[in-house]
């Protein structure tokens, strides 16, 4: 077969081949002494020793863990830590980029109580070393921080040093027996650098840590005369890395960092992939309200993954009798007129079911679900802005959307076309590229939609509502659903509404 012509699977293939050790007559070459006992790690030529133990995690169902990088949204991956404990998973290997080395180390030493710490008190001065006349957070003012990381060669990472120096323990990280490996990129010569404890010389590992964390705007980890930068810069989600060793039951905890994200070749493995189901917060957002909802959101995230939460936007206990309560409330023939006279007013077309017309009214994510109580649920839960990072139970929401709704209607809103552009012209930019948990508007958006109605023109009626609609597609969704249980959630006691 001609060489040029050959099958990109055939090259491939036979390239891993001849990468194999092979015993000579003059004696073992010297690369192929480096990889006794075990393939050679193809994607930077380097040798590893074998891991004796990859045969009884395939045995023991344990996993891997692959943690991404992406700066202060690592709080994220202690709050999955938490729900690691309570679901009773181990992990045999953990690999890390950026901030997923740091708390991957954490986790190999079993420092959970130290992480939730380190996490609650984190700020801009552990990290770096604020110039004076800077504010106080640097990355709030890009021009600053421009001019300072010109002027000094990047911020200085000494705090984020000692940090790490006092939270993480390499002694008893290598007693734990967990094979533990980060990704770094070396600057030096130009080359992305997978490397597993085994690897790293005894006393460094800090430093290893320190350079997969080195952040573009951080001033350059050295180790050994060699500088290092972010993992982030070679591999966020190293995922091939934790496959590559061997390993086919992986778990990944993704949080939207910069970098390059490389999507995982799942084929051939058990991989469940975690990834923060709400946009919220920057790379180095160090608010603590932000730090605590997020870590928050990565315990809700891998609960409702492993079942113990049903939901598509919130996290909602199972409870299969009061979902079928609900469900037979939404199905009763008492509820179509108010059903009809909503999908009228929204411009549904006539001929099909009433529950048919009012899926396409159902924002695109939850228009597949099986069963339209919950979807629905959600969208009269969304139209009141209600929380989204806490766990509920169905009578806990139900009770939630009852106060919620009676605050609105008790208010009222007085509204004009004008208010409600300046408004939602804000609104729109934030729900592009900051916090998704919340509506962004000073009151809940069924108090706008509300407020439409009373317009004097019918033209301005239809464009002011298409605006609103268009950025809050449940709306028309959770109205109807709010119209059909309007007697049922005023049968519920008031003591059980909530906050």
């Amino acid at each position: 077969m001609d060489k040029k012509n050959r099958p990109l699977f055939y090259r491939g293939a036979r390239a891993l081949y001849n990468r194999r050790p092979r015993a000579s007559h003059g004696g073992s070459p010297p690369f192929a002494k480096a990889c006794r006992g075990g393939l050679p790690r193809l994607y930077n030529r380097q040798a590893f020793r074998y891991n004796e133990r990859v045969r009884e995690i395939a045995d023991d169902r344990s996993f891997a863990l692959v943690l991404g990088g992406g700066g202060t949204k690592g709080a994220y991956q202690i709050g999955a830590w938490r729900a690691f404990r309570e679901l009773g998973l181990r992990f045999h290997a953990i690999v890390g980029a950026s901030v997923g080395a740091l708390n991957g180390a954490l986790m190999a030493q079993g420092a959970y109580e130290a992480a939730i710490e380190l996490w609650r008190t984190i700020s801009i001065d552990r990290i770096v070393t604020v110039p004076r006349g800077l504010s106080h957070n640097p990355f709030a003012s890009f021009a600053e921080l421009n001019r300072v990381i010109l002027r000094n060669h990047g911020l200085d990472t000494q705090p984020l040093r000692d940090l790490i120096r006092r939270s993480v323990d390499e002694r008893l990280i290598r007693a734990s027996g967990v094979d533990f490996g980060i990704t770094t990129y070396e600057l030096t010569d130009l080359k992305a650098l997978s490397i597993f404890l085994e690897e790293i010389p005894h006393g460094l590992l800090a430093d290893y840590l320190l350079a997969s964390a080195s952040f573009p705007a951080f001033r350059m980890a050295e180790i050994q005369g060699k500088r290092f930068a972010d993992g982030g810069i070679f591999d966020n989600i190293p995922f091939r890395m934790a496959r590559s060793r061997g390993y086919r039951r992986i778990i990944v905890v993704d949080i939207s960092g910069l970098g390059v994200n490389r999507k995982p070749d799942v084929v051939g493995t058990e991989t469940v992939y975690i990834k923060n189901s709400i946009e919220m917060g920057s790379i180095f957002e160090l608010d603590q309200e932000f730090i605590r909802r997020f870590m928050e959101l990565g315990y809700l995230d891998t609960m409702r993954i492993f079942a113990r939460y049903e939901g598509i936007r919130y996290f909602i206990a199972p409870d299969p009798a009061l979902f079928a309560e609900l469900d037979r409330l939404i199905r009763e023939p008492s509820a179509a007129p108010s059903l009809a006279s909503l999908l009228r007013s929204a411009g549904a077309v006539s001929g099909d079911s009433l529950l048919h017309r009012l899926r396409e009214h159902l924002p695109r994510d939850m228009r597949e679900y099986r069963d339209i109580s919950l979807p629905l649920l959600e969208c009269a839960a969304l139209t009141l802005d209600i929380e989204r990072v806490r766990p509920y139970t169905l009578s806990e929401l139900l009770a939630e959307i009852r106060a919620a709704r009676d605050r609105v209607l008790s208010d009222g809103l007085p509204l004009e076309e004008q208010d409600l552009r300046s408004l939602l012209r804000p609104v729109r930019r934030a729900l592009r590229t900051g916090d998704q948990s919340r509506s962004g508007l000073p009151r809940p958006p069924l108090a706008y939609d509300l407020a439409i109605e009373r317009f004097a023109s019918a033209r301005k009626r239809a464009v002011a509502r298409s605006a609103l609609r268009a950025l809050f597609p449940y709306l028309v969704a959770g109205r109807a659903l709010l119209a059909i249980l309007d007697r049922y959630l005023d049968s519920l006691p008031t003591a059980a509404s909530g906050s």
